[in-house]
């Protein structure tokens, strides 16, 4: 029984030194792709690409079919 405690304790203990490093290190992987985006997003000229153009053209369907 008191391995069992030990094992728990340990487990237990590795779990929250490492958690927040994780944490932290997900922060950080979502802030670089937000900045990734958000720089993708900015270079598009949506005025001149022919694929957003295209994307965006009216189409023959209403709104109701």
């Amino acid at each position: 029984m008191k391995n069992i405690r030990t094992a728990a304790a340990v487990i237990f203990l590795m779990m929250v030194l490492f958690l927040p490093s994780m944490t932290a290190s997900a922060a950080s992987c979502g802030e670089t792709v937000s900045q990734n985006t958000a720089a993708e997003l900015q270079a598009v000229d949506y005025g001149t690409d022919e694929t957003i153009g295209s994307l965006l053209a009216p189409s023959r369907y209403s709104g109701v079919d």
